[in-house]
Parts: structure tokens; C-alpha cells; sequence
């Protein structure tokens, strides 16, 4: 496991991760091509908040060491020349120098980059509290802590008294102690044995969180030790060293020792075809690992390293086999260095977890002895043996520990804990850490843990008979033990599998033994759920499973599946298609898919209808009397639509209200829930997220609550943010009602945990536009709920009510009848959108729309930058006079005095919802990083300048904090679920009591810290007040501002997916096109968050847009909530076919209606097209549904279905379309045709009229 006399510390050989930021010629030491387009470089913290865009253009392709310290760009330090084939020279400038007067005697000191090198930087190890532990400040050394565990010489007295404030600082500031722990670090290395792997947690490949490696090599030298140069060599003052060393590596472009994946070939490819999908050519950092790959520079176990590296290797097939190029030699490279991997692993890499949780303090040091003695592959178990009989060999320290842990060994070692000795082995022979080997240890930690199966409690034995309990059951734990990790215990290497065979009875049968072939599917099933589904074919699982990263590979096939069906249960679930071929299921999505189905099912189906003597109709009349609703107007129409839905809404058990934007929802709930039968008998009201919560409450007047707040502590787990089904256990009977907006966002498992909490309740009411984007998270139930309730035939004109079901149609007056905004939005709903769609996109060519939208087109990045500033400035009117202040006052809610403007907890909090900027994505020209840095550079410009020039020692507010460079009056966005105990005033001065909680998604100002004249105030935070919670500021902490951790940032320019369950009075949204992540759920969300006005800017030709109508995420799910899914394959995606509507030559339609149409003209031997664009002497363009063109009469046929006829808008804006079809010379066949076309028309008053359509048919092929 490690080579005697390479560090003096106990730690055995590690290897090494490198984070660098992505670079767009290839980390070659110059400064990228095009910098200002370079946006997945600003994930990192300190290119982000330092990075100038304008400098770097005027450098672009310049090497890094010909520029001067000033105007180096702040990735050179952060090993953006990791391939710079010379070596190169970098100025390191002390954090502290220039305003500390302990530090200023520190000197800027030459760096040498040498060539193929990168400069590691262990942060992680630089951390007080991972160095000794949470409690160092009390005296008390945790046992796991860095120092402990490997015993390194690094003691906090060794920290410098002064200047007092460093030691609320985070970082090890003395130097012996970080010279203990940087030479334990490195000394860690060994050159041509450990590896090196540089990875990047952005590139602009992907627009999402995952990291990937780049490249991988090994560590060919690494450098010494530096400490900074000072004024005066010879001083009395602070010392300190350099934290990096150069680390060389044998990692080339195109070389035998190492690979460099082709991502830059890879992106090239990309951005020649939009629709090709490169995931399956990049290796990704496992979620499970990313601990190992943190901190600029970490340590990376050997099991760890041994995953990597089948990553990268399957990766760089996928790419041979899709893109070609002769990869022969890197391939060749990987296998050999797996081979010497598994070797350095040993056959028990866990032995120190295992120690450390039978209770020996110092187990890490012990277990390294123990490896060290065994030798290379040697049994480090019978080394422990012999200690506990005889430990005068040992050190002092290393006594000890073996004199306490004598008793436990001598009780393993009886008959009586043979058992426990095989379990401790089992555990020790995968690479697990601490924490997991403490929760797994005994019966009691397990339960304590909440570790079961099936309901039951896991004992040694059952963990002995099948050791992939470890992973099965580990699962939904913070930190979980990776299904790789136990894979590569229970399936080592051959040398050690054939030293140290896996004893009965947890020996495997073979590569495919039933317990693997069970877990490797539970993998696959549990990364589906995370895409959405909540089932797999067995085909599609066969096909993954083939492609894990296993060594040995695990041949599943459908025999297998048949071989071990009866050992799959009780972890997986056999389901079936709806073609009856097989398929699975987690048996926690069956709990939950059960919970959900009966409770709807037999709620609606069985369930007594609720009496509620009210006069609906008459309320709304009430409640808006002062409102004019003269017969037959939008708002008569509108109350009787709601009357309707109320009346349903209080007579179901359960029961949905859809509607788009628009419509009324929300008034609808307030009526509800203000009528006395409903609201004395108690109301809960809930929401999926913090915002939604408060939009919720303000429309009703009743306190709400975002579903994690309800279900904490039983359902939902604020440690990994999961929701749970746990039975007859704690459930609140205390509402009779109870309603959930944003319905659309909830997962199956939120749904489930709900449903599982309550107990004696009325009416459930799930309210949401199933339009929207689908959860985070795996199922659909809103969409699936709205599918299985939705009636067959709903007939025009009138209230669309059903058992259990309620739509609203009908835009508010208070809206407007006519919103164009929001008609743009009705063409990405998926529903039939009828006339009114074409006169929309005949608008979309640009400009002012009317008092609701507005278009903006662009086709280059430089384009869009310049539009999008002045745009936001002339729609909030802000003055360009005096941009910055205007900007303050009117966009961030600040208040002005004497000359300056302040931000107050009190009142600038509901600044945030009042415009917002949103895009599908985060990287990229038009994504939000950029475009955050875009408006706060081009509006907080002075302000800014002015919070990272001051002297700290009279500065009146924080410095830039965080990658996004956050400073006081910035607009931001906090992320995750978390209570927070820093909150001011508790209570207020109306008694009013904090939340103490911040839900994820929430928005707001930072309004503080500001710092008055001769008043003591910490400058190291930021204060921010949510639009949610006004007259409150919660405290936010630079670790909360971490690359590894982040909970807040710049929220002028938010996804999609994060304003989600949001509203704004004006949105801006950023369209890029091509765009490999649109579909029409995102389009719709988007074009739907504002109240007054939208404003979009749109890549090229705005109609292209609607090629998106038909790409749905939506469908793309499969679940089986209430019927079988039946998964069809359309281009290059799969859907399920019954959220789709497909043709039969295979076009996706947007109603059922224009399938049949479709298909019947098919039969016929109808040539048609779909859709085709017809452009107008003016210009504009029209969709007819059909176009046929006869050849034999010259004629061409437009084909119009109107399934609404009979609704006054709809045949309003009918008979428009039908006039500028009139004025293009295309006249209705009962007038003869016209000398440019013939209109023809179906309808489906009553259904659709097979009748009418046959008979076109006939005309159009027979002329009759």
C-alpha cells in the first residue's frame, strides 16, 4: 500500500486531482482566443471575480509570462497552463500583503511553472477545521481530523497571536503548520506511481453541474517547498509559505503516457451539428467521488482512481467507435496502469475506516503500519494479529491504541466474534471512508442510521451472504458508499482475488452472480430517476449495464434476468411495457407509485362527494362587484368558467385545477379558501419552493408552506434533501383541505411523502399549468394525474369540468383579454392553440408587440451584449445620466440620502421580483454567467470598483465575494433547502418571529454589511433580505460563497429551471438558437413568469422557435403511475407514445385530432405536408395544419382543422386568419377556391366528424 521512507507522515501513496478551468485553445500557456466567449472558466471563484474581459481580448493569444503581473488574467494561477510545452514564470502576490500591517514585509515571489506542470494547491488540507476538526477552538482535536488521522505535526499553538483577526480566519496561517501539512500532502506522491488527474467543473460542452476529467497521466516530479520572499530576509515578522509546488506530469496532446481527452475536437463537432449528443464521450467525476476531486488539488484514493480511470477509458471508446482516429496507444496506456493500480490498492484499502469505527482513535496510522509490515499485497489482518498478541514493535502512540484495542481483537478472534471478524474483513476490503464504515459497523449504528431492507433491520449475516447490501442499502445516505466501490471490493483484481478469495458465503458465482446483476441495476434504475423515470425496459438495462465501468465486465443478458428473478426482490420490481416486454422499478418508487395511484383512484372513483352549500357564482359576484360582468363578456364568461371549478373543487376528494398564465388561478384559490365551510374546517396550503410559498400566501391571506417545511423531519431529509413514504407513522390529521400550488414541480416521491403524512382529509387539491417544465427528479405525477382525470371530450364554449377535474380558460380582465405575451407562450403549451397562433408568430419578426411584448433578435454574442443593457435600461426607465444610481434605486429597491444610495432589510427586499432576466442555460455567450457579469458590470460597475479598491482598514462594505464577485445592493439567489440561525431582527419590532429557513430558489438583495462612521462592524459577510421574507437579512458566510458548496449567487440573470414557480412584473429572456437543451416545456416556463411584460431576445429568426413545439421533456419520461408507458424511439429521442401525438409516417402533431387527419390522408395516398410555412404578400406567415399541392389540377389545398369552433375568441380570431387568407387569394372550397389556393376545414363539435373528413378526402382525390 505505500512505500516505507517516502513521507514521514502515515499516509499511504496517494494520487492527485487537479481542477483547472477550461481554456478554449487547449491549456497551452497563452491567454484563450476569445476570452469574452469563454464563460465556463468563471465557475471557479477566482476567475470569476477577477476576470476582465476587455484586457484579456486585447491579449488574446499572448503567453501568460509576457504579460505583466497587472495585467495577467487570474487563471494563470489557477493551472490554466498545465500544457505549456515551456516552462513559465508567475508572480504570487500574498492575500494579505496590502492590507494587513503583520503581512506587508511579504513580497511578491517568482513561480516556476515548469513545462507539462501544474501548480497543486491543497486548500482542503489548509483548513482549520478539516485539519483538526470542528472543535479546535475548545481545545478538543477530532480523532478524524487530517492531523490525526495521519499524524502530522500541526499543532494550533502553533498559530500566530497576532493580528488577532486571523484567527477567525478559515486557513492555517502558521507556518510551521503549514509546512507539516503541505510536506504530508505532497510527501503523499510518488512520481511515476500516483497518477494525476486534471478535471474542470464547467466546460462549455455540457450546460450543467457535472465535472469532467480532461486528461490523466502520472506524476513525473513534483517541486519543493517555497516560502515568500520578504523585504528583508532577516525580520522578526509573520512567515509563511507558498501553498502550491509545481507537480509534473506525463499527460501530452497526442502522447503514449497519459491522455488527453478530445473535447475541443469534441465541441467542434458540437457546434456543427446542435443535435449531436456528446455525453457518452466524456468522462465524468462520479457524484460520488467529488470529494476527491475538490479544493483545487486533492489526494484521490487508489479506488477512486481505479473508477476514474474506467471513465476515461470508456469515454475515449465511445469517441473511437462514433468519431474514429487511432487511440491504440492511450487505450494501452490505461490498461497498464490499471493493472498497477489494483496492485497498489491491496486487498484491504478499508482497514483504516474499519479501525477507526471499532473504536481505535488513531485507526488511519494504525492500518498504515499494518500495510506497511504486510508489505506489498501482503495481509495487512494477520500483521494486526500479531500486534495484539505482541505490540513492543509499535511506536508510542501506535501502542496505545493497540494495548485498547486488545479486547475487541481477542473477542474477533473467538468463536463467538467469528462473525463480526468476517464482517470487519468484508467491510475493510472496500475503499469506504469513516463515516460510512461508522454507520455500517453494527446493528445498533445501523439502525441509528436508518438502515434497512425492506422494511427490516440488516444484520452481519445477511451483509455476509450479499455484500452489495452495502451499496443497495447505502444508497439515500449523505456520503453513500458508490455501487463501484463495492464492486471493486467484492471483485478485485485477479492477483488479489486469487490471494485473497472472497470467503463464504459472500463468494460470487461469477461475473454475473444474481446480487451484482441486482445492485449494477439498482445503479442504473437509481441515475433514471434522477433523469425523470421511474422505470427502465429490461432492454434499455441490459444496454446500460453494459456499459458501467466494471472490471470484470458484467455480460447481463434477458436469461440472466430470467435465472435470478426470485434474488431481484425485494430492491427491484418487475413491471411490464405496454407491449407486455419487461421492464423494472425501485421498490421505492412502487411504494410511492401505490401511495399515489390508490389514493387518487379511489378518492375520485369511491370516494363520497363533499357538500358545500354555497352559491358559487353568486360569491364571485360578490366578492367582484365592483367589477362590470355584463352577459356574454370575458369576465361573465370567466365567472361562470370558475364557478364551475369551484363547485367541483369543493364537492372532490381530490381533485386538479390547471390553467395557463393567466387565468385566474390564484383568485380562484383565494374564493376557496375564504368561504367559511372550507376555511373553518382548517386550510394547509403548500408549495414546492420558498417563492411559490409566498406568491401562495399573499393570494390567499393563509399562512403556506413549502412541502420540505411540512414533511421535516420523517418525509424529508434535510441532510441529503430527500422525501420518504414511511407508513402510519406521525400523520397530520389536523386539515381538512389541503392545496398545493406548482404542482407541476413535484417529483412521484414529494407527491408519495405527502399523501403518506396526512390522515383524515377532505379534499386534496393539486392546482398547477402541467405545460411547464417537469420536476427535478423522478416522475410526472402532475401530468399523469391531469391525463387520467382529464374528460374524453370536452365540448366548446362551455366550463371544462369533470369528476375530480377543473380547467380554466379564460384570461382575467385584470390581465387583459388580450395578451400577446402570453398568446406567444400558448404555441409552446402543447395544447391545439387555433388562429390566434398564427397571428402571434406573424409578429415575431421584431419590435414593440403592444403593452405586453416586445422582440428583440440578435445573432452574435457581441450583438447581444450591447442590446441587453440598453434594453433593460429603456423598459425600467432608468436614467442615463446617472445610470448607476438610476439603476439602485429603481432595479434594487435602494433608497437615496445625502448623494448615496442605501439598501435597507426593511425595504429593499421585493426589489427582487420586480424584472429578472432568465435563460435556458448557464454557460455560453447567452447564459447566465456571462450575462450576470454582463449587468452588473455594465450597471454596478463604479460600486464595484469601489468594494475592491478600498483599504479594508476603512472600507464601508464587503469586498466581492464568491466566483460571481457579489457586493453590497447586488441582486441574488439562494440555492438548497437549509435553516439558518443568522437572522436580524428576532423578532421584529412587531413581534414577528424569523422563518430561521431558506427555501431553495429564493431571491433578494444583499443589504448589508454597511459599515457607518465610528461604528465596529465585520465586513467578512453578506447580509441578504428575500423578497420572500421583507424586513429580514439573513447572514451569509464566505464559506457559503465556496466553489465546493455554494448558497448564493448574482440572480440578475437566473435559468429557467431556477425561476420555476416564480413570478416577476417584467421578464427578459435570452432565446440562443441552436440550443441542444430547449424543448417546449422550457419555452413555455420561460414566456410565462412575467405579470406585465415580456421582453424577448431571440437568436436568428424567431420562428424557429416553434421547431421546439414538438420536442417535449415532458414525454420523454417514462413512469407508470396509473397505465404502462410505451417508450417509441422519433429521430434521435425516445418518447412515450402516449404523451406524444405521432402520426403514421412518424410527425409529431400537436393534437390527436390532426393524427387522425394525418393518417386518413394517408390511406388515401394523400401526399401532404405539416405545417408548411405560407408566406403572405405582407410578409407575415400562416401555418396552415396541411398543405397539399395536386399536380393533376394544378391546385394546392390548405387544410384547417378548427377543434374549437364555438368559443367566442376562437371564432374571433377564425375569422381574421380566414380574411388574410382571403387578401393571399386562398378562398374556402364552398366559394369555388381561390386563384392562389382552396381552404378546406374540419370541425369537431361533438367529437371529431369522421364523416367531414372523408368527404374532403374525396374532393381533394376524386374532384368531387
Amino acid at each position: 500500500m505505500s512505500v516505507p521512507g517516502r513521507n514521514a507522515s502515515r499516509i499511504p501513496l496517494r494520487h492527485l486531482s487537479i481542477r483547472v478551468p477550461w481554456h478554449d485553445a487547449g491549456w497551452d500557456g497563452t491567454v484563450c482566443r476569445s476570452p469574452r466567449e469563454n464563460a465556463s472558466c468563471l465557475a471557479l471563484n477566482r476567475i470569476g471575480s477577477a476576470k476582465n474581459e476587455v484586457q484579456e481580448m486585447e491579449y488574446a493569444g499572448r503567453n501568460l509570462d509576457e504579460l505583466s503581473p497587472r495585467e495577467a488574467p487570474p487563471c494563470f494561477s489557477e493551472r490554466v497552463n498545465f500544457l505549456s510545452p515551456r516552462a513559465q514564470r508567475r508572480m504570487a502576490h500574498h492575500a494579505y500583503s496590502d492590507t494587513s500591517e503583520h503581512h506587508k514585509h511579504i513580497v511578491d515571489t517568482a513561480f516556476t511553472h515548469p513545462a507539462f506542470s501544474a501548480a497543486a494547491t491543497p486548500f482542503g488540507w489548509l483548513l482549520k477545521e478539516r485539519a483538526w476538526g470542528k472543535e479546535w477552538r475548545k481545545g478538543k482535536i477530532e480523532s478524524q481530523s487530517i492531523v490525526e488521522r495521519y499524524g502530522i505535526e500541526a499543532h494550533p499553538e502553533h498559530e500566530p497571536d497576532e493580528p488577532e483577526w486571523l484567527e477567525e480566519r478559515p486557513w492555517i496561517q502558521g507556518h510551521k503548520n503549514q509546512k507539516a501539512l503541505l510536506d504530508a500532502f505532497f510527501g503523499a506522491l510518488e512520481p511515476r506511481r500516483s497518477l494525476v488527474f486534471a478535471y474542470a467543473k464547467r466546460t462549455p460542452l455540457i450546460d450543467d453541474d457535472q465535472w469532467m476529467i480532461i486528461g490523466v497521466g502520472q506524476v513525473t516530479s513534483v517541486g519543493d517547498l517555497q516560502e515568500w520572499d520578504y523585504e528583508l530576509p532577516d525580520h522578526s515578522g509573520l512567515r509563511s509559505y507558498l501553498w502550491e509546488r509545481s507537480v509534473g506530469h506525463s499527460i501530452r496532446p497526442g502522447g503514449e503516457n497519459g491522455v488527453l481527452l478530445p473535447y475541443h475536437d469534441l465541441l467542434n463537432r458540437c457546434d456543427n451539428d446542435p443535435a449531436l449528443d456528446p455525453t457518452d464521450c466524456i468522462a465524468f467525476v462520479p457524484n460520488e467521488y467529488r470529494g476527491e476531486f475538490s479544493y483545487a488539488s486533492e489526494h484521490v484514493a487508489t479506488g477512486t482512481a481505479i473508477t476514474a480511470l474506467l471513465s476515461v477509458k470508456t469515454a475515449l471508446s465511445n469517441y473511437s467507435e462514433r468519431f474514429g482516429g487511432d487511440w491504440t496507444r492511450q487505450l494501452k496506456w490505461i490498461d497498464q496502469r490499471l493493472g498497477e493500480l489494483w496492485t497498489l490498492r491491496g486487498p484491504y484499502p478499508g482497514l483504516g475506516s474499519v479501525l477507526c469505527a471499532a473504536g481505535v482513535e488513531y485507526g488511519y496510522q494504525l492500518a498504515h503500519y499494518c500495510w506497511d509490515k504486510a508489505g506489498e499485497n501482503g495481509d495487512p489482518w494477520s500483521v494486526l494479529a500479531a500486534l495484539a498478541n505482541d505490540p513492543t514493535e509499535l511506536p508510542a502512540d501506535l501502542y496505545a491504541q493497540i494495548i485498547g484495542f486488545a479486547e475487541t481483537w481477542n473477542y474477533f478472534a473467538s468463536d463467538r466474534g467469528a462473525q463480526r471478524l468476517a464482517f470487519a474483513k468484508l467491510l475493510a476490503r472496500l475503499d469506504i471512508t469513516a463515516d460510512q464504515a461508522a454507520r455500517w459497523w453494527d446493528q445498533s449504528a445501523r439502525n441509528h442510521a436508518r438502515l434497512t431492507l425492506g422494511g427490516e433491520e440488516i444484520t452481519d449475516a445477511a451483509v455476509l451472504k450479499n455484500p452489495y447490501l452495502l451499496y443497495e442499502c447505502d444508497r439515500l445516505q449523505p456520503g453513500p458508499i458508490a455501487f463501484q466501490t463495492a464492486d471493486q471490493g467484492i471483485f478485485p483484481e485477479k492477483t488479489i482475488a486469487s490471494a485473497y478469495p472472497l470467503p463464504a458465503p459472500s463468494a460470487m458465482t461469477g461475473p454475473v452472480d444474481g446480487r451484482r446483476l441486482r445492485a449494477a441495476t439498482a445503479a442504473i434504475l437509481e441515475k433514471a430517476a434522477g433523469d425523470g423515470h421511474t422505470l427502465l425496459s429490461r432492454e434499455e438495462i441490459i444496454a446500460k449495464v453494459r456499459d458501467l465501468n466494471l472490471s470484470p465486465t458484467l455480460p447481463a443478458t434477458d436469461d440472466q434476468y430470467e435465472i435470478h428473478r426470485d434474488r431481484l426482490s425485494p430492491v427491484l420490481i418487475p413491471c411490464t411495457l405496454e407491449n407486455g416486454k419487461p421492464a423494472y422499478q425501485l421498490d421505492r418508487l412502487v411504494v410511492t407509485r401505490e401511495v399515489i395511484a390508490s389514493t387518487v383512484r379511489k378518492r375520485v372513483k369511491q370516494g363520497k362527494r363533499l357538500v358545500v352549500e354555497i352559491d358559487w357564482r353568486a360569491e364571485l359576484d360578490r366578492i367582484f362587484k365592483d367589477i362590470p360582468a355584463a352577459k356574454g363578456s370575458l369576465e361573465d364568461r370567466g365567472r361562470t368558467e370558475k364557478a364551475a371549478a369551484l363547485q367541483e373543487l369543493a364537492a372532490a376528494r381530490f381533485a386538479v385545477l390547471i390553467g395557463a398564465a393567466g387565468t385566474g388561478k390564484t383568485t380562484l384559490l383565494r374564493s376557496l379558501c375564504s368561504a367559511a365551510p372550507i376555511k373553518q374546517r382548517g386550510v394547509l396550503l403548500l408549495a414546492p419552493t420558498g417563492k411559490a410559498r409566498v406568491r401562495l400566501q399573499q393570494a390567499t391571506g393563509i399562512e403556506a408552506r413549502t412541502l420540505a417545511q411540512f414533511l421535516r423531519p420523517l418525509r424529508y431529509r434535510e441532510a441529503t434533501q430527500t422525501y420518504h413514504v414511511v407508513g402510519d407513522l406521525e400523520r397530520n390529521a389536523t386539515y381538512k383541505t389541503v392545496i398545493v400550488d406548482e404542482a407541476s414541480m413535484l417529483t412521484e416521491e414529494q407527491l408519495g411523502a405527502l399523501l403518506d403524512a396526512l390522515s383524515g382529509v377532505d379534499r386534496i387539491i393539486l392546482v398547477g399549468d402541467p405545460s411547464q417544465l417537469p420536476p427535478i427528479g423522478a416522475g410526472r405525477p402532475f401530468v399523469d394525474i391531469v391525463k387520467l382525470l382529464r374528460p374524453e371530450n370536452l365540448p366548446a364554449n362551455k366550463p371544462r369540468v369533470g369528476p375530480g377535474y377543473a380547467e380554466l380558460t379564460i384570461g382575467s380582465r385584470q390581465k387583459g383579454a388580450s395578451r400577446q405575451d402570453l398568446e406567444l407562450a400558448e404555441l409552446f403549451s402543447g395544447r391545439p392553440s387555433g388562429p390566434a397562433s398564427d397571428e402571434i408568430i406573424s409578429k415575431l419578426s421584431g419590435g414593440d408587440c403592444g403593452p405586453h411584448l416586445r422582440i428583440c433578435p440578435w445573432s452574435s454574442p457581441s450583438q447581444l451584449a450591447a442590446m441587453l443593457p440598453a434594453v433593460i435600461a429603456e423598459e425600467l426607465g432608468i436614467d442615463s445620466e446617472d445610470q448607476e444610481k438610476s439603476f439602485a434605486l429603481k432595479a434594487l429597491g435602494g433608497t437615496e440620502s445625502n448623494g448615496s444610495v442605501y439598501f435597507n432589510f426593511w425595504s429593499s427586499g421585493p426589489a427582487a421580483d420586480r424584472w429578472q432576466v432568465l435563460s435556458p442555460i448557464k454557460g455560453d455567450a447567452a447564459g447566465t454567467l456571462i450575462l450576470n457579469r454582463l449587468i452588473q458590470q455594465g450597471f454596478r460597475r463604479e460600486t464595484r470598483k469601489r468594494a475592491e479598491r478600498e483599504d479594508r482598514r476603512f472600507a464601508k462594505v464587503a469586498a466581492p465575494m464568491g466566483s460571481d464577485g457579489i457586493i453590497y445592493g447586488d441582486k441574488v439567489i439562494n440555492l438548497g433547502n437549509h435553516r439558518r440561525k443568522w437572522v436580524y431582527p428576532d423578532p421584529d419590532r412587531n413581534g414577528n418571529e424569523p422563518l430561521r429557513y431558506v427555501a431553495n430558489g429564493e431571491i433578494g438583495i444583499v443589504t448589508g454589511p454597511f459599515k457607518k462612521k465610528g461604528t465596529k462592524i465585520s465586513l467578512d459577510q453578506l447580509k441578504v433580505t428575500l423578497s420572500s421574507q421583507a424586513g429580514f437579512e439573513y447572514t451569509y458566510w464566505p464559506s457559503d460563497l465556496d466553489e465546493d458548496g455554494r448558497l448564493l449567487e448574482l440572480a440578475y440573470a437566473l435559468t429557467v429551471h431556477k425561476a420555476q414557480g416564480s413570478e416577476f412584473d417584467i421578464v427578459f429572456v435570452v432565446l440562443p438558437n441552436p440550443c441542444r437543451i430547449l424543448s417546449r416545456e422550457l419555452i413555455y416556463t420561460a414566456l410565462t413568469r412575467q405579470n406585465s411584460r415580456l421582453v424577448v431576445f431571440c437568436q436568428g429568426e424567431a420562428h424557429k422557435l416553434l421547431d421546439f413545439r414538438h420536442q417535449s421533456d415532458t414525454a420523454r419520461r417514462l413512469t407508470n403511475l396509473f397505465e404502462a408507458p410505451e417508450p417509441v424511439q422519433v429521430g434521435h429521442r425516445t418518447y412515450d407514445n402516449k404523451h406524444i401525438h405521432r402520426s403514421r409516417r412518424g410527425e409529431l402533431m400537436i393534437s390527436k385530432s390532426e393524427v387522425i387527419i394525418a393518417n386518413e390522408l394517408s390511406t388515401a395516398g394523400i401526399v401532404y405536408e405539416y405545417e408548411r410555412p405560407f408566406v403572405g404578400m405582407d410578409g407575415t406567415r400562416r401555418y396552415p395544419d396541411f398543405t397539399i399541392e395536386d399536380a393533376d389540377t394544378g391546385i394546392t389545398w390548405y387544410w384547417e382543422h378548427l377543434g374549437m369552433l364555438g368559443d367566442a375568441e376562437y371564432d374571433q380570431k377564425w375569422v381574421a386568419k380566414q380574411a388574410w387568407y382571403r387578401t393571399n387569394g386562398i378562398l374556402h372550397e364552398s366559394e369555388g377556391g381561390g386563384p392562389n389556393g382552396t381552404l378546406v376545414t374540419t370541425t369537431e363539435l361533438e367529437g371529431i366528424d369522421y364523416a367531414q373528413i372523408a368527404r374532403l378526402i374525396r374532393k381533394i382525390k376524386e374532384g368531387d
